[in-house]
């Protein structure tokens, strides 16, 4: 008798919970409601696995101020106590973690130009890092964290400048397009302003190929720090992505060689852990706008390289090749699957195989943390805002740490379901 009453209360809170957040609703979707809705990602977790830096993009509409703000957050990774690691009326994004987990470095324009800075993960004042005259797109630390190797923009000419001043400021598209070069500073304790980092790579042509957001970077360390391999293009006009292939600078001499150059588009290289191969993706000869690719690896001496099992027909689709496993038997990568994404591992001799289930997307992407045991990424559902997720590679369980929309109520949304039918063709 007491189960039954025990049940019977429970079933009518349930129900007065379920009407009462469907009062609280909006009646419908608003350009206003729609603002409210925070992007989530570049979800990084830290070396030992234990914390998470993870961005929050959100609409700040406040008198004349109309714009998006994105500021870095810390949690464990369980999500217990989730705290803002930056502050400010400027955005700080791409948060990465020092090795040693004791730095977290991050990109913002708090100086007037997007360049990069670090701060501690316990908080305090952050620390600009270089002062570049263009901007930062893209970066990785060192593996011993003393140096940070990052692309930016050749900055304008003296005789640019000038023609700007005097208002004589018209272009003729791809004409003199500026180069994205990879340089390297040092990462002194405490840190401090570089002022002039090392140029490596002075060739005429471009560091890019592949993506290029927030967070990825065209270039891989090797695991002694001795080399860097890198994607290039002839110049980054739209069209020249077909023109990407792989080459290495060895840090101690500049010396530049090439690695992979043909008719295909190379690009998204990762060293193995023990420094011996690269595995990279390529497309299709010649380069086609479907995008589709295949994961190779190749020796870092060079070589030929080898074609890992058959992803033509996957690779291409929203996809990204994340890195290596920690034993070095096979790589991570994602792909879209209909209207979902997948996260996958690739051994290197057999076929891949998926490491999640559940239907959603995460539109940041998915990260591998630098001892390659967690995964970090924004997720979302048709019909749930993104949060922050962290799943181990040995296996793969998400954990929910962020809350960030636990207060936002969204209105009736309508049934969304898959429909599924054959083309002529077979599809």
């Amino acid at each position: 008798m007491l189960l039954r009453l025990i049940v019977s209360i429970m079933l009518s809170a349930l129900a007065w919970c379920a009407a009462t957040a469907q009062d609280q609703a909006p009646p419908a979707w608003t350009p206003e409601l729609m603002m409210k809705i925070k992007a989530v990602g570049n979800v990084q977790v830290s070396p030992d696995g234990k914390q998470v830096a993870f961005t929050v993009k959100q609409a700040v509409v406040d008198g004349n101020r109309s714009e998006y703000l994105t500021h870095i957050y810390l949690a464990p990774t369980d999500g217990s106590h989730v705290v803002p690691l930056t502050t400010g009326d400027k955005s700080c994004d791409d948060p990465q973690w020092s090795p040693d987990g004791k730095w977290i470095a991050f990109l913002s324009s708090r100086s007037g130009r997007k360049n990069l800075w670090l701060v501690e993960p316990t908080g305090g004042p952050p620390t600009q890092l270089t002062d570049v005259r263009t901007a930062v797109s893209s970066y990785r630390w060192a593996p011993d964290g003393r140096s940070i190797a990052f692309v930016a923009k050749d900055a304008p000419t003296a005789e640019e400048i000038e023609a700007l001043r005097a208002k004589n400021d018209a272009k003729v598209v791809d004409l003199n397009p500026k180069m994205n070069r990879l340089y390297v500073i040092p990462v002194t304790t405490p840190p401090k302003l570089q002022t002039e980092p090392r140029l490596l790579t002075k060739e005429n042509r471009s560091i890019g190929g592949g993506l290029m957001r927030l967070g990825r970077a065209p270039f891989d360390w090797s695991p002694d720090g001795s080399l860097l391999v890198y994607a290039h293009v002839k110049t980054p006009a739209a069209n020249d992505w077909t023109t990407a292939d792989l080459a290495v600078v060895e840090l101690a001499t500049g010396t530049v060689r090439s690695l992979v150059a043909t008719p295909a588009a190379e690009s998204q290289p990762h060293f193995s852990p023990d420094g011996k191969w690269i595995a990279y993706v390529s497309g299709d000869q010649p380069p086609s706008w479907a995008g589709k690719g295949r994961i190779h690896i190749i020796s870092v001496s060079g070589g030929t390289p080898r074609a890992l099992a058959d992803t033509a027909d996957d690779f291409g689709r929203y996809s990204e090749l994340l890195g290596w496993s920690a034993d070095g038997t096979a790589v991570y990568y994602v792909e879209a699957a209909g209207t979902s994404l997948r996260v996958l591992a690739m051994p290197l001799d057999g076929p891949p195989r998926v490491l999640n289930s559940g239907a959603g997307m995460s539109l940041g992407g998915v990260a591998l943390n630098t001892n390659r045991t967690h995964f970090g990424y924004g997720w979302e559902t048709v019909d749930r805002p993104p949060e922050v997720m962290v799943a181990a590679a040995d296996h793969f369980r998400p954990v929910q740490v962020s809350r960030i929309h636990q207060e936002f109520i969204a209105p009736l949304l309508g049934k969304t379901e898959l429909v599924h039918w054959q083309g002529k063709d077979g599809l």
